[in-house]
């Protein structure tokens, strides 16, 4: 589940009012472990492009060097063609440590400007950091055999929480690869005079043909393969995607 509603909780006021209207109106994606998440070669996620003006990213950060569950990232895309992000990571105490928004514009030599104004250099770095993360993100959802599943908001919780004064759990996305798609299994399983020793290959994202990208699922190779990682669920309809 997303845990958007208790980002919002946590603040009072304008504050509140003005994170609940901007996170009313993004779309949600429950992304899953960050470190999951292969990243682009190269630089090459640098040209994706967020799938909605206004866009919400949940991660999982269980690797982080600050001991934090979550992170958000809240992308707006903005008419001069600028990025307005606000970045929140979950802490240990349940709490919810808020970046104030910076505005992100792209350079003549395609490198980024940071707008910020009495940023700590620490807190400069996470916003890079998220932005670098959210990018590569859109660009695994530009592969071709990637699809999103919604998961409706929760209608008696919602009741619940209205009568409380509360901001809503909102429907969110999750991330679904389409495994009977021709192209996702072009991967060889291995079985040559050379095979390595059996290990796991982590799915990772393949251009192909006019540069199109694929995502490939992750499997065992070397004496035997198909091995579908813990942390995806087979459906009826023949695909995986993250739990959530």
């Amino acid at each position: 589940m997303m845990m958007t509603h208790t980002w919002i909780d946590q603040y009072a006021g304008g504050t509140a009012d003005a994170l609940r209207n901007a996170v009313a109106g993004a779309v949600q994606f429950d992304c899953g472990p960050v470190d999951e998440i292969p990243v682009g070669k190269g630089v090459d996620f640098c040209e994706s492009r967020a799938p909605f003006p206004n866009t919400l990213l949940q991660f999982e950060t269980p690797s982080s060097d600050q001991g934090a569950s979550h992170a958000l990232v809240l992308w707006s895309e903005q008419t001069d063609g600028s990025v307005l992000l606000i970045a929140a990571q979950r802490t240990r105490d349940k709490k919810w440590m808020t970046v104030l928004p910076t505005t992100i514009t792209r350079n003549e030599d395609n490198s980024f400007h940071y707008e910020r104004i009495g940023y700590s250099e620490r807190s400069t770095k996470y916003v890079m950091a998220m932005h670098a993360i959210a990018m590569n993100f859109f660009y695994i959802l530009g592969c071709s055999n990637m699809a999103t599943e919604d998961n409706p908001a929760p209608a008696a919780l919602n009741k619940k929480r209205a009568k409380a004064g509360k901001f809503p759990v909102l429907e969110y996305k999750t991330l679904v690869l389409k495994l009977n798609a021709p192209s996702a299994s072009a991967q060889s399983g291995g079985g040559t005079h050379a095979s390595p020793r059996v290990h796991l290959r982590r799915g990772h994202i393949r251009k192909i043909d006019s540069g199109r990208r694929v995502w490939v699922q992750a499997c065992v190779v070397g004496s035997t393969h198909g091995m579908v990682l813990k942390d995806y669920r087979i459906t009826n309809a023949g695909a995986v995607g993250h739990n959530s």
